[in-house]
């Protein structure tokens, strides 16, 4: 197999985001840089800018068809248009598509194209023991990559009141789901 040289990086939000941050843009800049691949990243944006960005890359990864290029769609599960056209990528070139997750979304959205995703990609990482048994059920080629930890300096001014033990990436928001797990 060739060397990858180009990676389609479709994140799930934009960089306010800590996923989108810390394991999509922190990563894909650390491999540009040091391994000179390179990344075309692609966040969800609903101006003609952003489509126009959304547009050239996904054609551009559905034409480079060759073993040097790999497709990235990060922790994408809803059923919106991003999600679709995904998919829509995700059958042209299962195998070199890459699916990661890092939160529990199966407890937040209906789970049919977070199982999609799941079985039609290649290769799967997540960000903890629990989200890869969850995910192997779905795909034997899952591993385990923690979200990197990056110093920021940042302290907090007052300490919680609650004490959060476990985290499914979410604050409860009004999702029944969820609700249990910000108690």
């Amino acid at each position: 197999m060739d060397t990858v040289k180009n990676a389609y990086w479709f994140a799930p939000y934009n960089l306010e985001n800590p996923s989108a941050r810390y394991r999509g843009w922190h990563v894909s800049q650390h491999l540009s840089i040091h391994y000179g691949l390179k990344v075309h990243f692609v966040v969800p944006q609903r101006n003609i800018t952003g489509l126009l960005q959304f547009f050239n890359v996904y054609f551009l990864a559905i034409l480079d068809q060759r073993n040097s290029s790999r497709i990235v769609i990060q922790k994408v599960c809803s059923n919106r248009w991003y999600a679709r056209m995904l998919r829509v990528l995700v059958a042209l070139r299962s195998e070199d598509c890459h699916y990661d997750l890092d939160d529990a979304e199966y407890l937040r959205h209906p789970p049919g194209n977070l199982q999609y995703f799941l079985r039609k990609c290649g290769f799967v990482t997540v960000g903890s023991p629990g989200l890869a048994d969850y995910c192997r059920h779905f795909n034997g080629n899952t591993h385990l990559i923690t979200s990197p930890l990056r110093e920021h300096g940042f302290r907090k001014k007052k300490r919680s009141q609650r004490l959060h033990l476990g985290w499914v990436g979410d604050w409860g928001a009004g999702h029944p789901e969820a609700e249990a797990y910000s108690r």
